[in-house]
């Protein structure tokens, strides 16, 4: 978490700024800087990342839900994957994201329910700040994954801000 977490938000911050000025996304600003035989390259492998991230998140909401009611994960894994289909497809991009950041209020609950455990509330601080370091197959399956989440929104092709002409920012303000 020390090492990926700064250099997640860099990503984001780095993306923000590039869609912010060019009104574009990341593939159409690399395309002017790259031969496309790359570009394709990387889109493919960005395909493939988000491909793997979207079926673990699928499959984790799956598994949540069957740990509550029992029942077959694959059903779940379906059903939560036409959902997300239709609701993308049925509901305006601006509406839908207004609910998606709404709903990542939920993060929030582990957060309470930690904190109300009181035999864990003490050890959970310094677990967090002194966590034991392995490295193997499994390890690195969890930071690629935790590093993949974080370019989903930055590749997307939307603009940033679609209201009025870009404002560049201060030169202080970026830093």
């Amino acid at each position: 978490m020390l090492v990926t977490l700064p250099f997640m938000a860099a990503i984001q911050i780095i993306s923000a700024t590039i869609g912010w000025q060019t009104r574009r996304g990341l593939a159409y600003s690399l395309s002017s800087h790259l031969p496309s035989s790359v570009l394709y390259g990387l889109v493919a492998l960005l395909v493939v990342a988000n491909t793997i991230n979207i079926a673990a998140d699928l499959a984790a909401m799956a598994e949540a839900l069957r740990l509550v009611l029992g029942g077959p994960v694959l059903v779940y894994v379906i059903a939560f994957g036409l959902g997300c289909l239709a609701a993308e497809v049925c509901i305006p991009y601006h509406r839908y994201a207004g609910y998606l950041k709404f709903l990542t209020l939920v993060l929030l609950v582990y957060v309470a329910s930690a904190l109300s455990v009181s035999t864990l509330s003490a050890l959970a601080g310094p677990a967090c700040l002194l966590m034991r370091h392995e490295y193997g197959k499994r390890h690195m399956f969890q930071h690629v994954g935790a590093c993949t989440t974080e370019y989903e929104f930055a590749q997307a092709g939307l603009p940033v801000a679609p209201h009025g002409p870009p404002q560049p920012a201060p030169i202080g303000s970026l830093i």
